[in-house]
């Protein structure tokens, strides 16, 4: 009870850095919110903005599956990160899962493609930086059905100084969290 109220109003950060894995990041916090109406906002492109304070937007290009256990989809966005006047391009897959038939698990996986330009071509000349690979589960909690724990993972790479970019990264992940909080809140 009082991990899950530190939770509530907290977010909980990890970062390691390997040769393997130049950047990688953990967030973890309790949502206002069922996972299910979690999950079903997070695959919701029409919403990233309202979400993501760095989102330039989203829009879903190919649907590949859906149906009541999986939705598969190719995105196409931008996103805008601190220090840069120009939206950062990038085309994601997006895997999301029902774990459990009673649809209190969910996970969300992404895998973004190279760096591309507003046409979806690949333009070695933008910033390089990206979320190469993502996860977010999503679980209600036992015994509440308005809240969920939500644990998101990224593995990143960037040209900044691995410092600068931990802090971006933390910042960020913190930010993503809060937002989905500002939003299940308001709605």
């Amino acid at each position: 009870p009082d991990i899950i109220q530190s939770l509530s109003r907290d977010v909980i950060c990890w970062t390691k850095s390997t040769t393997n894995c130049p950047l990688a990041i953990r967030t973890m916090g309790i949502l206002p919110h069922s996972a299910s109406v979690v999950y079903d906002l997070i695959l919701d492109s029409n919403r990233t903005k309202e979400i993501n304070q760095y989102s330039a937007g989203r829009k879903d290009l190919w649907l590949l599956q859906s149906s009541s256990e999986c939705i598969m989809k190719v995105v196409k966005g931008g996103n805008l990160p601190p220090l840069r006047k120009k939206p950062v391009p990038f085309v994601t897959f997006f895997r999301g899962d029902q774990t459990c038939k009673d649809g209190r698990r969910y996970l969300v996986t992404t895998r973004t493609a190279n760096l591309v330009d507003d046409q979806g071509n690949w333009d070695g000349t933008k910033f390089l930086s990206e979320i190469k690979m993502g996860s977010n589960i999503i679980m209600d909690i036992d015994g509440d059905v308005n809240r969920c724990l939500f644990i998101s993972s990224i593995e990143a790479t960037s040209p900044l100084p691995m410092m600068v970019a931990k802090k971006v990264g933390l910042k960020g992940g913190i930010s993503f969290i809060n937002g989905l909080r500002s939003c299940l809140s308001s709605s």
